[in-house]
């Protein structure tokens, strides 16, 4: 695997991290420690996972 792959697989999940982060900063009402808490927990992780599939999906549609 090529350092280019990997920069493009870690952008890819830090951006669905981040897209998650500010959901779940919004949910919480602009709290910034309660939205950290909340982004590491099952759903916080499991978000990050779906949002990073359909990311490489749609990347390798077109």
């Amino acid at each position: 695997m090529t350092s280019y792959a990997i920069g493009v697989i870690f952008g890819r999940l830090l951006a669905s991290y981040l897209i998650v982060l500010v959901v779940l900063f919004l949910f919480a009402r602009f709290k910034h420690k309660v939205a950290l808490r909340r982004s590491v927990k099952w759903y916080g992780l499991l978000l990050t996972s779906v949002i990073f599939v359909l990311g490489l999906a749609s990347s390798a549609v077109t």
